[in-house]
């Protein structure tokens, strides 16, 4: 019984540390882009939920969303920029967000706003913010 323990204790462990993602670059990338973007401390509407948008979204800022791995559009600018030697250095990060925050969301559409257009309006670089009210809000009606 106690070698039964220990293999399902073993096991446990083994599988949290296999599927745990790698923290690597993307910390020290989200520390900056939330302190470029997020505005913690503002009541504005926008920023509010512009900041809940962010917290929700983490990592699939830039990343895909799991199964698919990867880069979405704004992440795939971001990685060009940053490496696993630079992703550490602050002044690093925030340069390259800046030069991809002039960089067009769509190549494609010569009328389609920077992705620093996008984050200035308080939408996410991409994709879209959806808003649903309160399940409170309903019933108060």
């Amino acid at each position: 019984m106690r070698y039964g323990v220990f293999s399902l204790v073993f096991c446990i462990i083994v599988a949290g540390v296999w599927h745990t993602p790698p923290a690597g670059a993307e910390k020290p990338v989200m520390e900056q882009f939330k302190t470029m973007y997020v505005k913690s401390k503002s009541t504005d509407r926008t920023a509010v939920i512009f900041k809940e948008a962010v917290e929700k979204k983490q990592c699939t800022i830039c990343h895909l969303p799991k199964p698919q791995k990867g880069f979405n559009a704004y992440g795939k600018q971001v990685s060009t920029l940053i490496t696993k030697r630079n992703s550490q250095d602050a002044q690093a990060v925030r340069a390259a967000l800046k030069k991809v925050a002039q960089m067009k969301s769509n190549p494609s559409d010569s009328k389609s706003l920077t992705f620093g257009q996008r984050l200035a309006q308080g939408k996410l670089p991409v994709g879209e913010i959806i808003v649903r009210p309160p399940k409170d809000a309903s019933a108060s009606k």
